[in-house]
């Protein structure tokens, strides 16, 4: 059975490495940061974003476990009232392709309900095809697309 467990101080502190290291490889595959800055930058806005790691006031953090395994993360912020916005959400690999991710976004629409929450909106990279793909077919929209072309 899969569940979201509020994660823990340990949890927190397992999950921020990779976390900051994960955010900082897509940034520089999607072509905002250069990889000398990538980290600092990645550290930066994890900080800025939970300044009181995972106690931050609106800020959700859930491990995400399939009977009493570690598959995953999600992080959710809610941005007003009614609107939230995942600013973080993995699958470890060995895990992927096995229906989990799905699974964990429909208990974390859930969650949010119980919040009040009405809207969930997410950041995808262009170059995950395998998340937009999981994300258009639990009926996210595409509200925005940028696009660059190196010349």
């Amino acid at each position: 059975m899969m569940q979201l467990i509020t994660m823990t101080k340990q949890a927190f502190a397992d999950y921020l490495p990779l976390a900051i290291s994960q955010f900082a490889e897509e940034k520089v595959l999607a072509g905002n940061w250069t990889a000398n800055e990538s980290v600092q930058l990645s550290q930066e806005t994890f900080a800025n974003l939970l300044p009181n790691d995972e106690n931050t006031k609106d800020h959700h953090l859930f491990s995400i476990q399939q009977d009493l395994l570690l598959v995953g993360m999600i992080w959710l912020h809610q941005s007003s009232t009614t609107a939230s916005f995942i600013y973080d959400f993995i699958i470890f690999d060995e895990f992927q392709r096995k229906g989990y991710g799905e699974q964990a976004m429909k208990l974390l629409e859930i969650e949010a309900r119980k919040l009040g929450i009405e809207e969930i909106g997410l950041h995808v990279f262009g170059h995950n095809n395998g998340a937009i793909k999981l994300y258009n077919k639990l009926g996210y929209i595409t509200t925005n697309i940028s696009m660059t072309k190196k010349i």
